[in-house]
């Protein structure tokens, strides 16, 4: 059967509505043919200044043919719960403000790069506080108690000044170590120090939460031994006559915690000493 198709021509001053349909498929609007994905994101910081109680101010650079970006932020002790910030493919500039984190926690924060293409690689996690946490060392400093005969060493100063022991020094950041990584194994240094008369004998005692690490590596001229039923392990050593004695332990942390803390007990002659090493333990990438 033949079919007619007539023309309908739409008088002066009439809409025409063109439809137009190519074979083999739909074009594509100029507007989304992007040829490729997006540069990764670099520089993701949380800018200074801008904690807060509730939240915070993060900054990033801008990728090259990113249109969007997407950002994402976890609670650092539970990374695998559901986000507290997600931004989906929607921030357009190169910065945000979230007010809606709780005080005195821990986050990580990610980032990518957006466009009709596709999207760029996740940027590395960052690590940040905000303000407001009741019991979480704000520049994590040593603390600790000693006698005139003994002492364990402190961590070192924010300036490098000071003590040899604990997390020690990062040369690349230029700082004291105040982050650990889960599943990174980290080597905290226990200085014994005594200023006067020096014995031989003595034993290092360390109180860790087993959630938040696990001693893989105790110094190697020391004998070791867990004390049952509790959280600390022992160490012995029979050549600590010096001035200072450092002895080096390999912790590797195993879960993440905003507050983790290694205390560590000497017991010389007769005197003890302690000291308090807090350290924060970032969730592994994820």
């Amino acid at each position: 059967m033949m079919r007619t198709f007539r023309k309908r021509t739409l008088a002066a001053g009439a809409g025409v509505l063109a439809v137009g349909c190519a074979l083999g498929g739909l074009a594509v609007s100029p507007a989304f043919a992007a040829t490729s994905k997006p540069a990764n994101v670099d520089g993701l910081a949380v800018k200074n200044g801008t904690v807060t109680t509730d939240g915070a101010t993060l900054t990033w650079d801008r990728a090259a043919r990113a249109t969007d970006y997407r950002l994402i932020v976890v609670n650092a002790s539970t990374p695998t719960a559901a986000a507290a910030y997600d931004s989906g493919n929607k921030l357009t500039g190169t910065s945000v403000t979230i007010d809606s984190l709780a005080a005195g926690t821990a986050y990580e924060a990610k980032i990518l790069g957006v466009n009709p293409a596709g999207t760029s690689a996740w940027s590395s996690w960052v690590l940040f506080y905000t303000n407001g946490a009741a019991g979480t060392p704000t520049l994590y400093e040593s603390t600790g108690n000693s006698t005139p005969g003994l002492a364990l060493d402190m961590a070192p100063g924010p300036d490098g000044s000071a003590g040899s022991g604990g997390w020690g020094w990062d040369a690349s950041a230029n700082k004291p170590v105040t982050e650990l990584t889960v599943g990174t194994a980290a080597t905290l240094t226990a200085t014994v120090v005594q200023p006067g008369s020096e014995t031989a004998d003595g034993s290092l005692t360390f109180t860790y939460d087993p959630y938040d690490f696990a001693l893989t590596t105790p110094a190697a001229d020391g004998s070791c031994s867990v004390i049952a039923q509790t959280s600390q392990e022992t160490c012995t050593f029979t050549d600590l006559d010096h001035a200072a004695t450092s002895k080096p332990f390999v912790f590797t942390p195993k879960h993440a915690d905003p507050d983790a803390t290694v205390g560590v007990t000497a017991l010389v002659n007769g005197e003890e000493a302690t000291a308090q090493f807090p350290v924060q333990i970032s969730a592994a990438a994820h």
